[in-house]
């Protein structure tokens, strides 16, 4: 059987670069996303405010890691360089093993970024064309990395040194 991992990401819950440390999980889910947690087997809920990422199975709190997010805390990505962290819903696309590199760890998991939500905003503010959107939003359905070189930016990810 396939299974998916659900990233979710919002203004109070997000995306975040760096892992820093792990520690038991006590806490419930935040109640807006308890629903999400159960749809999936495997959900990580990513909250900015509270520096926090949380991995779910099956609706319960398995680990929960201390993170940071982007250089540019403030609001959702809008476009390359803006060093923002993407607000959303994603899945991942890729994981490496990576040298110790000293600003990324030892560890990166590639997600969906830009996700169909960001590609609409883009088209619509004319930062991608028509095909770019086309492509952003097949890529999506079929599970698989968007373009990464539009203007939206890419190679967004969760990197570190202790990760799921």
């Amino acid at each position: 059987m396939n299974k998916q991992v659900v990233l979710v990401f919002s203004a109070i819950i997000l995306f975040s670069g760096f892992l820093l440390r792990a520690s038991a999980v006590e806490a419930a889910p935040v109640p807006q996303w308890q629903e999400i947690t159960m749809q999936q087997d495997v959900v990580v809920l990513v909250e900015k405010a509270a520096n926090a990422m949380t991995v779910f199975y099956q609706g319960n709190p398995v680990k929960r890691f201390l993170c940071v997010s982007g250089v540019n805390t403030q609001g959702d990505k809008q476009r390359q360089g803006d060093n923002r962290t993407p607000e959303g819903t994603f899945f991942i696309t890729d994981k490496e093993l990576l040298q110790d590199d000293p600003y990324l760890g030892r560890k990166w998991i590639g997600l969906s970024y830009p996700d169909p939500v960001h590609a609409q905003k883009g088209m619509e503010q004319n930062l991608i064309s028509v095909s770019q959107y086309q492509e952003i939003i097949l890529a999506n359905e079929q599970k698989v990395q968007p373009p990464q070189d539009t203007a939206l930016g890419g190679w967004i990810g969760i990197h570190g040194d202790e990760m799921i």
